[in-house]
């Protein structure tokens, strides 16, 4: 029992929310609190119907949301002409959105009630880009940051090429690139909304296959 308590208390404030939300809530619900820790840290939990996921992350030890695809605001995602839903090995997600061709981008993403601990945390979009990916070397794009009504985000000077030095390479078969970063105090959870856009009318854009946006704390 004091073992138990002990991983308890190194578990998120709200993970028996976190289990309610998921649909492998049966399987979660009776593990041993040290179990439940290292599933979380090392097993992305798929929450909300699909459209989100939840870990523990591993340098931090805070909590960790990816919003996927399905949980994004994406303009014209509903016209298959411009976008396509698709299922990849790679993702945790069951689908992840294709880019088959588009004069502007516009990605939006929220979050209400986070229920983060006090810290830094940056954003992350997370990506990865087909063979066609020239327009992308040359073709910048706006990202932006929102919390409680503070725009903190990294502007409009961004490239999503893997060949610019801001890319990330994450190791789990996607890239990212950072959005921009907020700060929470005691007792803030309040509302995050972060944006992609590029507005270039006269590029035609392709190649870019969409996992989700990332909340994680910052490390040093």
């Amino acid at each position: 029992m004091d073992s138990d308590a002990t991983w308890e208390s190194r578990l998120p404030k709200n993970y028996m929310d976190i289990i309610s939300r998921s649909d492998s809530a049966s399987y979660l619900y009776p593990l041993p609190k040290e179990e439940l820790y290292n599933h979380f840290l090392n097993h992305p939990t798929i929450i909300d119907n699909g459209t989100k996921s939840f870990a523990i992350d591993k340098k931090s030890e805070k909590s960790c949301y990816m919003i996927g695809a399905r949980g994004l605001e994406i303009e014209h995602v509903e016209k298959p002409q411009y976008w396509q839903w698709k299922s990849l090995p790679v993702s945790r997600f069951s689908e992840v959105a294709e880019l088959k061709e588009v004069w502007f981008l516009h990605i939006k993403g929220k979050i209400e009630k986070m229920m983060l601990p006090p810290g830094t945390y940056g954003v992350y979009f997370v990506y990865k880009l087909t063979e066609n990916i020239s327009v992308f070397r040359r073709v910048p794009v706006e990202l932006s940051v929102d919390f409680n009504g503070q725009v903190k985000g990294n502007g409009p000077n961004n490239y999503l090429d893997p060949l610019h030095p801001r890319q990330n390479d994450r190791g789990d078969g996607w890239r990212e690139i950072e959005m921009g970063e907020f700060s929470i105090k005691d007792g803030e959870n309040d509302r995050l909304v972060f944006m992609l856009k590029e507005y270039d009318t006269k590029t035609k854009k392709n190649g870019l296959i969409v996992e989700g946006i990332e909340i994680r704390a910052k490390h040093g």
